[in-house]
């Protein structure tokens, strides 16, 4: 059995068992160096994102009709 360290799973974490990241990790991250600033302006800096929740929120900022 694996010791856990305070802060390790959150509520939400246990209950849809994905990886979650913090806008910290997102924005540093190589996966998404080329959206980075896009991903900066979206991202809340207190919560934590899938990488599908990050993917939908891209696709759906890009496919955005411009005003």
């Amino acid at each position: 059995m694996s010791k856990k360290t305070k802060g390790e799973q959150t509520p939400l974490s246990l209950e849809t068992n994905a990886d979650l990241f913090t806008k910290e990790q997102v924005v540093g991250s190589k996966s998404y160096e080329a959206q980075r600033d896009v991903l900066t302006a979206l991202l809340d800096n207190n919560k934590l994102y899938t990488h599908d929740q990050i993917t939908e929120m891209l696709h759906a900022f890009l496919n955005k009709e411009a005003k």
